[in-house]
């Protein structure tokens, strides 16, 4: 538990909230002083998208975010949040003063990994550390190993920290998870 201490009195953003799990641990266990759930979704159920690579949930999974992180305690906010417009990203930071950033389960598709690393240079201009956790199962996670190959040329660029830690689960070589720390080198 002495590594929670980088969330506790924080204003923490969770990328990909999902259903908000990790965000609701940080408000109501971990100590976070605030919170800002992100993801993206539909806006409205006739919306639609033009790249059929991306899973983009319809407007209730905004909705449920927002009834699991939002609406049953004020220190924490959902915001909607498209790695692929940075406008989106510029708009968040405009309104929030983000400490530490963290990631669960993001890293799906090819097409995800360039835009979310875009957004996590962005961020890392400003907070302390981002943290991104994800299973290790590749056959699930096809795009992992191109970000986990991305991270290693973003650190041997000495611009950035990056330490990988692997978790098995059950005593198993097949249950893993991986964290990924990324922190700027000064």
């Amino acid at each position: 538990m002495q590594h929670l201490d980088i969330v506790r009195n924080k204003i923490v953003l969770e990328l990909g909230a999902g259903c908000g799990l990790p965000s609701v641990l940080l408000r109501d266990v971990l100590g976070a002083s605030s919170v800002v759930a992100t993801d993206f979704w539909k806006e409205n159920i006739d919306w639609t998208i033009s790249d059929e690579s991306r899973l983009i949930p319809d407007h209730w999974h905004g909705m449920n975010l927002k009834y699991n992180v939002e609406d049953i305690c004020k220190i924490a906010q959902v915001e909607m949040l498209d790695w692929h417009d940075l406008d989106s990203l510029k708009s968040i930071q405009s309104k929030y003063f983000i400490d530490v950033v963290i990631g669960s389960d993001l890293i799906y598709y090819e097409s995800d990994v360039e835009p979310l690393w875009q957004t996590l240079e962005i961020l890392l201009e400003d907070v302390e550390e981002v943290i991104l956790f994800s299973p290790l199962a590749h056959n699930l996670r096809k795009a992992l190993p191109s970000f986990r190959t991305l991270l290693k040329e973003k650190a041997d660029e000495e611009r950035y920290k990056v330490k990988e830690e692997i978790f098995q689960l059950h005593g198993s070589d097949e249950d893993c998870i991986i964290k990924m720390s990324i922190t700027k080198s000064y």
